[in-house]
């Protein structure tokens, strides 16, 4: 192999690095590592009536955004770009977020671990639901979130993409 062709090699496969690294940046945040998407476990329930407590929201740990939807007593709670909280201003080891239904709300807090689980178990001494079928339920001990791995979905595609040019250049030469 010549100067010539070791150069062009070394170009092809640098243009292909650069596209795949701005391919990365362009991706949408939820199929990115810092947006984690937690579902609520069946098996999550709320102490004082015993009503069931579903959903899912997505956590983005660089923007500390929440966007989410959790259905407790029947009753459907949204949180739309809101922004994560604390319990209390002196308490920092704790976060979670806020989510309403006109006026009654859920609130779910959580330990603060960086980087984030794969399972979240909710603080059930802050995590209530506040207007639902009674006037104050709290989450029962135990309750968790466990989330989806949707990075790895990305980095599959990504690399299904790199190997593209590789199939192609042993195409030409047989």
């Amino acid at each position: 192999m010549n100067l010539y062709a070791i150069t062009k090699s070394l170009t092809v496969w640098l243009g292909v690095l650069a596209l795949l690294c701005s391919v990365g940046l362009a991706l949408p945040s939820q199929l990115r590592a810092d947006t984690v998407t937690y579902n609520l476990t069946p098996t999550d329930t709320l102490a004082f009536d015993g009503g069931s407590v579903t959903g899912s929201f997505t956590l983005n740990s660089v923007t500390q955004i929440v966007n989410g939807t959790i259905i407790a007593d029947g009753m459907t709670f949204t949180c739309n770009s809101c922004a994560l909280i604390s319990p209390n201003p002196q308490l920092t080891s704790e976060e979670g977020f806020l989510a309403t239904n006109g006026s009654a709300y859920i609130k779910l807090f959580w330990a603060k671990i960086p980087p984030l689980p794969s399972t979240i178990t909710f603080d059930s001494a802050n995590s209530f639901c506040k207007g639902c079928a009674s006037s104050l339920d709290y989450l029962s001990a135990g309750d968790t979130a466990v989330s989806t791995p949707e990075p790895g979905s990305a980095l599959l595609l990504i690399s299904g993409l790199a190997a593209l040019p590789l199939f192609r250049r042993r195409r030409v030469q047989s």
